[in-house]
């Protein structure tokens, strides 16, 4: 890169970056549903002695946040079901115990919504102060009774059961006891010079779900998709496939340098995640990436790594990390 080039870079970086830097009280925290009980016939009780739902909030980041005024709902068209009425703090690291009993109270040191779980799965939603912004979301599958549908580790994508006596409310999910063995790859990933027919294969009970978009695979939360593994997954040069990600726009329409989307079709590998789901239990996500090139690994003279997502934590307009997104294009309306 020349120094003109390099200059142009760096002025980009920081005009994209410093707006932002004024803005950070609208930014959307950190917390996420993180464990959830739908029928809680003996695992714990409230201060009344009742075994009531729950859903435990986890704060992963370095502040304290004040939950006032944020909503909990239990209907994807109704964000605004439930809100906190007043001042519930999660320490940074902590965690909340809600439950979900139809109470609709917050007393003694208790949380309780005006909704129950419904046990054979809805969506749970945690929504900021302006009744729009949606903080969390997540589907729930049908949950056995005592048994919990949590994070591990705590806050991550991956979603386990976990078996009656072992669900941790209001602290740090365990490292689940009971999984399945995760799918096995018949090819590892890397470079391969020809195309081939990738088979996957599991000793459990269960099914193998995958994805190929860098998703996470799973039937409830991610449908469309999650395919189920019937047959092998042909493994081919992505070159002629259409460009998708990189016609996505990574600079505002503001920005004087304007971005164009590239006129040529780009070389493309195939990252195939999958994970084996049983009745009640599931496998951890294995992830491998393939490149099909005639050159093989010499078609670069840098080791290449792959590092697979959900392509809104890059895209999205709320959260992506590559984009300007809402919190730039409002200072922007606010500063014409």
């Amino acid at each position: 890169m020349n120094k003109k080039a390099l200059l142009i870079f760096l002025v980009l970086i920081i005009f994209i970056t410093l707006p932002l830097v004024g803005c950070q009280k609208q930014k959307v925290p950190n917390l996420v549903i993180n464990e959830v009980m739908a029928s809680n016939g003996e695992t714990i009780t409230d201060a009344a002695g009742d075994y009531e739902d729950w859903l435990e909030i986890y704060n992963p980041s370095e502040e304290a946040i004040d939950l006032k005024g944020y909503y909990l709902s239990d209907k994807e068209d109704h964000l605004t079901r439930w809100q906190f009425p007043e001042s519930v703090i999660i320490e940074a690291g902590g965690y909340l115990l809600v439950w979900a009993s139809g109470k609709d109270k917050v007393e003694e040191g208790e949380v309780h919504t005006n909704f129950s779980i419904n046990i054979d799965g809805e969506t749970l939603t945690l929504t900021m102060p302006d009744g729009k912004t949606i903080v969390d979301q997540v589907k729930l599958k049908n949950i056995p009774r005592d048994v919990s549908s949590g994070r591990y580790p705590d806050g991550s994508e991956d979603w386990h059961f976990y078996m009656e006596g072992t669900s941790t409310p209001g602290s740090k999910n365990q490292e689940p006891l009971d999984s399945l063995e995760a799918p096995s790859f018949s090819h590892r990933g890397g470079f391969y010079t020809q195309e081939f027919a990738l088979m996957l294969t599991t000793e459990e009970e269960g099914d193998i779900y995958y994805t190929l978009d860098g998703s996470e695979p799973d039937p409830v939360r991610n449908p469309q998709n999650t395919l189920l593994y019937t047959e092998p997954i042909k493994i081919k040069d992505q070159t002629s496939s259409p460009n998708e990600i990189s016609t996505i726009p990574t600079i505002s329409k503001e920005i004087r340098h304007k971005w164009q989307a590239p006129k040529e079709k780009l070389f493309k590998g195939t990252v195939v995640r999958a994970k084996t789901i049983g009745e009640e239990l599931s496998s951890k996500v294995v992830t491998h990436t393939y490149f099909i090139t005639l050159e093989g690994a010499e078609r670069y003279s840098l080791p290449v790594l792959s590092l697979a997502t959900n392509k809104d934590n890059l895209f999205d307009w709320e959260k992506g990390i590559y984009v300007g997104g809402k919190i730039f294009e409002e200072y922007l309306e606010e500063n014409p």
